[in-house]
């Protein structure tokens, strides 16, 4: 794991695959971030992403074909996650 330190307003870039994160604030032991990513990348909570990992390839295959994801669900792709 790389572990990186970042202050306020400071950021960490995926260039590869479009994404940006940033530190937005830090209050106690809450940091909060913001994530900047194209559509086509699905970006989850951890707590999420093992609830969506429970799911079976042939219903996640079927929801993929109809455009039920978790990303078409997100109105705004500039989403805090506290």
């Amino acid at each position: 794991m790389l572990v990186l330190s970042r202050r306020i307003g400071q950021k960490i870039v995926f260039p590869s695959m479009g994404v940006t994160v940033q530190v937005l604030s830090i209050q106690g032991s809450v940091v909060r971030i913001g994530i900047k990513a194209p559509a086509e990348v699905t970006v989850v909570r951890h707590e999420i992403a093992d609830r969506v990992s429970d799911v079976s390839p042939e219903r996640s295959q079927n929801r993929s074909q109809t455009g039920d994801s978790i990303s078409n669900r997100v109105p705004n792709r500039e989403v805090s996650v506290q």
